[in-house]
């Protein structure tokens, strides 16, 4: 392994440098992240100790790329193994105990927050059940007196992966509950305890790396407890969760927990060139459905996914466009409209060889996939009037490390093969002077 090369010397030189420009300079220097888990401490000053190692890399080999490494093991046994500096573990009591006070939590009159199950394999479930990462999550009714709009929430998965291996209990997401409603595909007759129930999810935001529900601490939703967990805590899809484990879940994340997505925007987002952007087959990133499943009185999903920061998810989707288009055709053939502050019904143009002028309109969720989007007026006019010149490019997981992007072409003739279809969403209602 290249860091077991890495000096006490080198890392010393990196502590250095840290306490010289900051932590803040220093992170965004080398590409790292806060620890929320470990740090290393020297001469009574705690520093990230994942980022330590890999800025001493880079000093004692200046022309070497960083290699990949955990954060955990891989570090504290250069670190404090090897290197011998002392090994401090942030454990959720202590990263609490650091807080202000009790104004850091959210008021004592907030909505509860949840944990909501999404497991990647179903163990011993005959039923499945219509989840959207999201964008929308299907329910027993046994749970329906928890899921409250409002609520915020953080997604959770067990153990079970899809591949038949066993992976770690973490949690990946948070998100705020928005509307609740019955299944419509259940007869009316169904018995009350027997009903299904769907809520549509609004300020999505996928984490960049999952939490671990598990400690050194112990169980992440033992926090705030009187007494430990019981035996089939873990059992129940839908769990409260105490505002000391929420608080922490979403902290360890990078993000805030009284707002989520407000802390998870432009200034605190990883460069775009840093991204692991991937291109991926149009079924991958939107959910595509019945003709019948898309109207509002037969629908299992309704309108489009919803976020209170529409603008941190536009740009940042745009941007990301912008940079995979420039790769392609290079900066002086892309145009940034929207950035530029012009709308004429399509973000960015490109010059293309064989098809001229390309427009390009842009849109983005922190969703895994879509289920539709919303065009206005201007955007639709102008997909009619330039047909194959029109692209609709669509990110999803935006605001994560690893977006994906589909590219559909040519929306009208999609619409006209039945790939798509388009129906009015909201009607302007005006006030006139009566007869």
């Amino acid at each position: 392994m290249v860091l077991d090369e890495v000096t006490r010397e080198s890392v010393l030189r990196a502590i250095e440098e840290f306490k010289r420009i900051g932590r803040d300079s220093f992170l965004a220097k080398y590409g790292y992240r806060k620890s929320y888990l470990y740090q290393i401490e020297f001469e009574g000053d705690e520093f990230d100790s994942k980022a330590i190692l890999g800025a001493a890399h880079r000093i004692q080999f200046p022309g070497e790329p960083i290699p990949n490494f955990g954060g955990g093991d891989p570090t504290r046994s250069v670190l404090e193994g090897r290197l011998k500096f002392r090994w401090v573990p942030l454990g959720p009591r202590r990263i609490l105990g650091r807080r202000a006070g009790a104004e850091s939590l959210r008021p004592a009159s907030a909505i509860p927050p949840l944990v909501l199950t999404q497991n990647e394999a179903i163990v011993g479930d005959r039923f499945s059940w219509e989840d959207i990462e999201g964008v929308q999550y299907h329910y027993p009714n046994q749970y329906r007196n928890l899921v409250t709009p409002g609520a915020p929430f953080v997604y959770y998965r067990g153990v079970h992966r899809s591949d038949g291996s066993r992976g770690q209990a973490e949690y990946f997401g948070t998100g705020l509950i928005d509307e609740v409603w019955t299944d419509p595909s259940q007869p009316e007759d169904t018995p009350p305890a027997k009903r299904h129930w769907y809520c549509s999810i609004a300020d999505y935001v996928a984490f960049q790396e999952p939490v671990p529900a598990k400690t050194e601490d112990g169980f992440v939703e033992g926090l705030g407890r009187d007494a430990p967990l019981h035996g089939n805590h873990f059992r129940p899809g839908v769990r409260a969760l105490t505002e000391e484990a929420y608080a922490f879940i979403v902290e360890f994340a990078g993000l805030s927990a009284d707002a989520p997505v407000l802390r998870s925007g432009a200034a605190n987002l990883e460069p775009v060139d840093t991204l692991e952007v991937g291109e991926a087959p149009l079924d991958e990133v939107v959910r595509i459905t019945r003709r019948s499943a898309s109207t509002v009185d037969g629908t299992r999903w309704r309108g489009t996914q919803r976020s209170r920061e529409p603008k941190v998810i536009g740009d940042r989707a745009e941007e990301i466009v912008y940079r995979v288009l420039c790769e392609r055709h290079g900066v002086g053939s892309v145009r940034w409209m929207a950035r530029d502050g012009e709308t004429p019904g399509w973000d960015i143009e490109y010059a293309d060889r064989m098809r001229g002028t390309v427009r390009a309109e842009v849109k983005g969720t922190t969703a895994s996939r879509f289920t539709s989007l919303n065009l206005t007026r201007n955007e639709w006019d102008a997909a009619q009037s330039h047909g194959p010149c029109y692209e609709l490019w669509l990110v999803s997981s935006v605001l994560s490390s690893s977006p994906r992007y589909a590219v559909l072409l040519d929306v009208p003739a999609a619409m006209s093969q039945g790939r798509v279809s388009i129906e009015p969403s909201v009607w302007e209602l005006r006030f006139e002077r009566g007869r």
